[in-house]
Order: structure tokens, then C-alpha cells, then sequence
């Protein structure tokens, strides 16, 4: 994994933000009648909470995440819910703790981007899912990152940044559908959901966009005068609400 730069709190308002596409992610399992489901770099616990509310009992639902702390406020929330079909392990991603043709579905939301061995995660979810297993996928598209203004080559810089620095695999979202299908899954869709922040705040609280731009800067892919001059004009504009950023969610659906 990288260097996180998000923690509990900017996991739950990214949640707000993405709670439609979220639904529409779960939906491509509801066909599901029995079996288990993980949610796969579960984080808080919160998707997996909601898929265990969805499926009922019939369906276990499995949070498996490396870091402890996070399980810990899983932990707690699902104590609160009372469901008892839902259970929270640690675990890596590379190395799932369950038998191979053992799981009826997978979801994984912003995980892939920030993996060292995608492609060793990939083959880990085809091992464990049962043959007609699904897999759920939902990524960020780093790449294509716009904010709004007249500085092209500093946002070219910036995304550059992000897409190839700051995210192990900052690709993930144009890359994923070539590596399901060479290990062999099925039926493989995608969905592109684009969406727009309007205010310089939300940029900075879900996309953490000032972090990141200070962040580019330290690492020499901006100049402090590059960084001074965009934030100044992302202000201005934010004054005169002329602020725009846009960026994509991209959502893989396959089968073994």
C-alpha cells in the first residue's frame, strides 16, 4: 500500500459524496441468495454494514482490512447494528485468509489504486470466488482529474502527480478490465460516473485537494510558486463561485 492520506473521518464523508454510486455497486450482487460476500479493504466497515442490512441473514457478509484501527470502529458500528451474519477480519489483500472457490461475491471500493501487486490481489478474488462468482470493482479515474481554470500546465503537473506519484496504481480505473479478462473472468461491464464538486471546501474535504497540491509541491512535481499561484486562483474563483472540479468513479462488474 502507499502512504494513506485519508483516515476515519474522510472515509465517512467520501461515503456521503458516493452514496448513489455505492447503491448501484451492491445492487450487482442482490441476485445473490446464500452464500458470503467480502467487501474487500473494508476500512470503517460502513459498506460492509450495508450489505449485510441488504442481504439479510441468508448471506454472511466478511470485512477483511490490514489495518487494525479501522476494524476497531468496524468492530464497534457492527456491535451497534446488531447483525449477527457480519464479521470483521484483518487480513492483506494479497494473501486472502480464505480457501480457494470458497466466496459468492467480492466488492471492492478505492482499493485497487493504491495496491503494490494488482495484479496478485486480481488473482487472489478469482481463487476465492466460487466458479459465477461476482466481483465488484469501483475505482477513482486519477487521470482524469479537471479543475477548472486557466492554468493548464499546473494541473497537468498536479495530475501527473496523483496518477503516477502519489497512488501506486493510479491507472487502476483504465486498467482494471484488461487484467479481469486476462485471468479469465467473465461478463466483464464497466460504468463511468462523473461528478462535480462547485466549492473549493468540498474539494479540499473529499478529494482532499489543498493535501494534495501541498503534497505535489514537497515532491518537486510543482514549485512553491506554481502551488501559491493555483491556490490563489482556485480562491479567487471559489469568491466569485466560479469554482469547478470534476473527476470520474469508475465501477467494474465481473464473473468467474
Amino acid at each position: 500500500m502507499d502512504n494513506k492520506h485519508y483516515n476515519a473521518a474522510y472515509l465517512e464523508d467520501t461515503e456521503k459524496l458516493l452514496l448513489g454510486l455505492k447503491k448501484s455497486s451492491y445492487e450487482y450482487l442482490s441476485g445473490l441468495s446464500a452464500g458470503k460476500i467480502l467487501e474487500l479493504g473494508c476500512g470503517t466497515g460502513s459498506d460492509a454494514i450495508q450489505l449485510a442490512q441488504q442481504f439479510g441473514e441468508a448471506i454472511q457478509v466478511i470485512g477483511l482490512d490490514h489495518d487494525p484501527e479501522l476494524l476497531v470502529l468496524g468492530r464497534e458500528a457492527a456491535k451497534k447494528s446488531g447483525l449477527k451474519h457480519l464479521e470483521f477480519v484483518e487480513g492483506l489483500a494479497e494473501d486472502l485468509p480464505f480457501p480457494a472457490n470458497s466466496l459468492d461475491g467480492i466488492r471492492a471500493e478505492r482499493l485497487v489504486q493504491h495496491l503494490q501487486q494488482p495484479k496478485k490481489v486480481l488473482e487472489e478474488v478469482h481463487r476465492t470466488l466460487k466458479p459465477g462468482g461476482k466481483v465488484v470493482l469501483v475505482e477513482t479515474d486519477w487521470s482524469g482529474l479537471n479543475i477548472y481554470n486557466s492554468e493548464l500546465e499546473i494541473e497537468r503537473n498536479l495530475v501527473d502527480y496523483l496518477t503516477h506519484k502519489r497512488v501506486n496504481f493510479g491507472t487502476a480505473s483504465r486498467e482494471i478490465g484488461l487484467l479481469l479478462d486476462g485471468l479469465g473472468f467473465r461478463n466483464i461491464q464497466w460504468v463511468v460516473k462523473p461528478f462535480v464538486i462547485h466549492r473549493l471546501d468540498a474539494a479540499n474535504k473529499y478529494i482532499m485537494f489543498d493535501k494534495m497540491l501541498m503534497s505535489a509541491t514537497d515532491e518537486g512535481f510543482l514549485s512553491q510558486e506554481e502551488c501559491t499561484k493555483y491556490l490563489t486562483l482556485c480562491k479567487r474563483l471559489d469568491e466569485k463561485g466560479l469554482f469547478a472540479c470534476s473527476m470520474s468513479m469508475v465501477t467494474y462488474l465481473a464473473e468467474k
